[in-house]
């Protein structure tokens, strides 16, 4: 992949799935040829501010729905006039699952103020702009990564929620915990990217492509697994990392 870009979408409400339309925001970083979730959506940050998962419960009687709480800090980012406050979420996703995420701030007046995106594009309101949700049908087995951003006039620090209905799953698929855990990994460059992959399902990949990000700050959705493998660079860094909810870790490699 070249040179990463930012994108700006807010406002969330996503179904994501490795075959899903390649829709973009302004400026954004085109997936790999190979079809992975590898890339990500703006540069990346060693200290994200804020932004630890506060409670994670079902949501009302559909034991399909996980609600995942959080507030996140608003910030100065390059090429913006305002603050924005955002997050980027990790979810472990299995090929055949479908899947609807959602966003929302707690107080948001309209939903227009909070936008989800993703590499594999992102779904459209009514007047074309980025939609609080987006659903797909997974194709392939890996890592779905989302970026969620809550812009002005939501205040400094915003809660919001992520809603996660799993419509179908395969047989394989692997449930999430509930927990949440933060996860920063830094590297020798900006560019650099990093396998992560829950430890019980290491070794049963034809390829890491799929597992792969950019090093940055994550909020990771956890399965069961509390033991992960960070494989760096082309793996010539291996690493077992124990993630735990409400924790921060930070892996630095240079």
């Amino acid at each position: 992949m070249g040179a990463r870009t930012r994108t700006w979408c807010v406002t969330i409400v996503v179904a994501c799935a490795f075959a899903g339309t390649t829709g973009a925001c302004t400026r954004r970083t085109p997936a790999s040829a190979d079809g992975s979730v590898a890339g990500r959506l703006h540069e990346p940050s060693a200290d994200t501010p804020g932004s630890v998962a506060m409670d994670a419960a079902p949501c009302g009687q559909d034991a399909r729905e996980l609600c995942l709480r959080d507030t996140a800090i608003a910030r100065i980012e390059p090429n913006m006039p305002y603050p924005v406050a955002r997050a980027e979420w990790v979810w472990f996703g299995v090929a055949g699952d479908s899947i609807e995420w959602s966003v929302a701030a707690d107080h948001a007046p309209h939903d227009g103020l909070a936008h989800l995106t993703s590499m594999l594009g992102q779904d459209r309101d009514t007047t074309g702009n980025t939609a609080s949700t987006l659903r797909r049908r997974l194709s392939r087995t890996g890592i779905v990564a989302l970026d969620a951003t809550l812009e002005p006039p939501l205040g400094d620090t915003v809660p919001y929620r992520l809603v996660i209905r799993r419509v179908r799953t395969s047989p394989a698929s692997h449930p999430p915990s509930g927990g949440v855990a933060t996860l920063t990994v830094t590297g020798r460059r900006s560019t650099d990217r990093f396998a992560l992959v829950p430890l019980s399902l290491v070794g049963r990949q034809a390829s890491l492509d799929p597992w792969r990000l950019f090093v940055d700050t994550y909020k990771v959705i956890l399965l069961r697994d509390s033991l992960y493998q960070i494989c760096y660079a082309s793996c010539d860094r291996v690493d077992t990392v124990r993630l735990r909810p409400n924790t921060r870790t930070i892996k630095a490699y240079r």
